[in-house]
């Protein structure tokens, strides 16, 4: 069980500047104890990593400019440093294929993306519960 606090990061990466709010608001309210970070794609997200903490987790979207979710997943697994950090990607892809794909590049895990806000703040806390373990 990993210990909390205000300063814990999570790493948010999505190109769609309304689903990177939301999510952040889910975040808020199902676990106020982690700072939401965001990136707008893969290479910002790598940018980032190297400037903060090591987040808990990242939950990436699939499809993005510049660097997708797998192709973010595929690096950050070829680095020493970051290639244990969990990343779920987080899609409205539903494709067998993306699927496969993601997990084949190292995802831990790969959700679709809710359509309603209840939703997204209830797949926030059951990932925090799995990944960890401890929502209070």
């Amino acid at each position: 069980m990993k210990t909390l606090s205000t300063t814990t990061p999570v790493l948010i990466v999505d190109d769609d500047e309304d689903d990177r709010w939301l999510m952040g608001q889910a975040f808020k309210l199902a676990c106020p104890q982690l700072t939401p970070m965001f990136a707008k794609d893969g290479e910002e997200a790598v940018d980032s990593l190297q400037v903060m903490p090591l987040p808990v987790f990242i939950l990436t979207d699939l499809n993005m400019p510049r660097l997708n979710g797998a192709e973010l997943v595929e690096q950050l697994r070829i680095h020493p440093f970051y290639r244990t950090i969990p990343v779920i990607i987080c899609s409205t892809s539903v494709s067998d294929d993306d699927r496969q794909k993601c997990y084949l590049a190292g995802a831990n895990a790969f959700v679709t993306k809710p359509h309603q806000f209840a939703d997204l703040t209830e797949l926030v806390r059951c990932l925090l519960t799995v990944w960890i373990r401890k929502v209070e």
